[in-house]
């Protein structure tokens, strides 16, 4: 079993409960600030000429 299969199984079977005051303090920080970055920086020219390009080159509609 590689990392990434490993690190998947670890995310998966955490349960929140566990997890101490200060990382979820913490990750909500974290979150807040990509957040509050990415909806202004997809407004920006930068952010808008890579929308364009992501929607040109396309992909799978679903996650893997």
């Amino acid at each position: 079993m590689g990392i990434s299969q490993e690190l998947a199984e670890w995310t998966v079977s955490l349960k929140f409960d566990v997890l101490p005051q200060n990382v979820i303090n913490t990750s909500k920080i974290h979150i807040l600030d990509t957040l509050g970055v990415a909806f202004p920086g997809a407004k920006d020219t930068v952010g808008q000429t890579i929308t364009r390009v992501v929607k040109i080159i396309g992909g799978q509609p679903q996650a893997s």
